[in-house]
């Protein structure tokens, strides 16, 4: 059974209030994790870039737009073509990042003010916490939130490791940037994933000690992106579309992606939306099968997007916290992982 919903709001279930104005409310009403997606765009009359970000009503599978921040920091030539707007992430207390990438002012790292108004200027809004290149040569468009060894830092890249990739490490209130120790992964297709995320459990497959705490789908060719970054390992696992044929050619790059938790300690939960505006879908990783379905036809098509969340909060549409149950729509064959070799791992399907 394919979700078939318009882009349409029935209903709004509001994030809860964050402590602090500068903080996203990491979960609504209901206490489930909030899904956030950034859209980018030229502003009415043709001058200046803006952003909305939009959040997620997982009981009515439909996006509401909450926030506008309207004249980003980009060169007065720059539109949203020339400019790219990207690498949007969140910590578990719903700081939020994003890199701003743009000619003749370089590639920027700010912190996004969730503030009060429904519409701001980024003026005010946006701080800026770091300077990646004084140049525009860096592009990233994906970047993941997430802790190692007691230490915050987002990984980024352009594509799913394809390039550009980067490590950016907070200490106290101050950020600095490393271009070494996060690897290229073996991958079919780095540039399927335009966005990855960080689990706060790690997935192990059957028959590998390995963790992977990094992880993209790659709706084109039907597979689950892994990346560990203790060892600079990468392998990627095939599924089958038993359920479903929605996963093939007719699918663009995952462009916004987000994980949450299991509320009965299971693990965790990913979701990603499509380039070409099939929808929202959420992967699940139960006893060695990896479960793909689709939760929402809601989301348009869009490649100027992108999607953060706060990872240690409860997966929004888990069975358990009222709301609707999504219907698989693709389930994995069991697995075989292969030995490593040279930085990376293969798997089969039995």
């Amino acid at each position: 059974m394919i979700v078939s919903l318009a882009y349409v709001t029935i209903e709004t279930v509001d994030p809860e209030p964050a402590e602090a104005s500068t903080a996203f409310p990491c979960t609504d009403d209901s206490s489930r994790g909030v899904i956030y997606r950034m859209t980018y765009e030229d502003m009415s009359g043709g001058s200046g870039v803006q952003m909305k970000i939009f959040s997620y009503n997982p009981d009515t599978a439909t996006y509401s737009l909450i926030r506008t921040y309207t004249n980003l920091p980009v060169h007065n030539n720059d539109d949203a073509n020339d400019a790219d707007i990207n690498a949007f992430s969140m910590d578990d207390d719903g700081n939020a990042y994003i890199v701003v990438r743009s000619d003749r002012v370089g590639t920027k790292m700010y912190q996004i003010s969730y503030g009060s108004s429904a519409t701001q200027d980024a003026s005010s809004a946006l701080t800026e916490k770091l300077t990646i290149s004084s140049n525009s040569n860096v592009k990233v468009n994906a970047a993941a939130y997430g802790t190692v060894g007691g230490v915050d830092k987002i990984y980024m890249s352009n594509g799913f490791t394809k390039s550009a990739r980067s490590i950016v490490t907070k200490s106290g209130s101050s950020f600095s940037y490393s271009s070494s120790g996060f690897n290229q992964g073996s991958f079919t297709k780095k540039d399927a994933a335009k966005d990855f995320v960080w689990l706060k459990n790690p997935y192990t497959l059957s028959g590998s000690l390995t963790d992977y705490e990094l992880v993209g789908l790659d709706f084109i060719n039907g597979k689950v992106m892994l990346y560990d970054i203790d060892n600079n390992l990468s392998t990627e696992v095939n599924y089958s579309s038993s359920g479903g044929t929605w996963e093939g050619n007719s699918y663009g790059s995952s462009g916004a992606a987000y994980s949450f938790v299991d509320p009965n300690g299971g693990n965790d939960v990913v979701y990603a939306t499509d380039n070409n505006g099939s929808g929202l879908y959420r992967l699940q990783y139960e006893s060695g099968t990896f479960t793909v379905s689709r939760v929402s036809t809601a989301a348009g098509a869009s490649s100027k997007n992108d999607g953060a969340g706060c990872a240690d909060e409860e997966d929004p549409h888990d069975p358990d916290s009222g709301a609707s149950d999504p219907t698989a729509v693709s389930i994995t064959a069991s697995q075989t992982l292969g030995s490593c070799s040279g930085g990376s791992a293969s798997s089969s399907f039995q």
